[in-house]
C-alpha cells in the first residue's frame, strides 16, 4: 500500500537571512508499506536522511530538532511526491 505520511519538524535551528533561527515545518511523503506504523518509521527515516536538512540544521546536542508524524493515511492512487517544507517560525 502507499501512504502518505504528514510530518511536523520542530526546534529546527536553520540560519536565515544570515542569522540562526528557530524553525518549525511542515512536510508529507509518500511510502509503500504493509501498514501505517511500518509507513510512519519509513517516512521518518526519509526525511532523517535528507542531506539538505542534515546540512542546515544549526541544532547543538542537548537542543535537539523534532519530527513527529501527525496524520497517516492511505494515498490517492495518483498522487506524487512533494519533498518540500512549509516553514514557520517558533515563538
Amino acid at each position: 500500500m502507499r501512504f502518505r505520511v504528514f510530518l511536523h519538524g520542530k526546534n529546527a535551528v536553520i540560519e536565515t537571512d544570515g542569522q540562526p533561527q528557530r524553525l518549525g515545518f511542515f512536510t508529507n511523503r509518500i511510502v509503500e508499506a504493509s501498514n501505517k506504523k511500518d509507513a510512519e518509521g519509513q517516512a521518518l527515516a526519509l526525511l532523517e536522511s535528507d542531506e539538505w536538512l542534515k546540512d542546515a540544521l544549526l541544532n547543538l546536542r542537548d537542543d535537539p530538532f523534532v519530527i513527529e508524524a501527525e496524520e497517516i493515511e492511505e494515498a490517492a492512487p495518483r498522487e506524487i511526491q512533494m519533498t518540500g517544507f512549509s516553514w514557520y517560525p517558533m515563538k
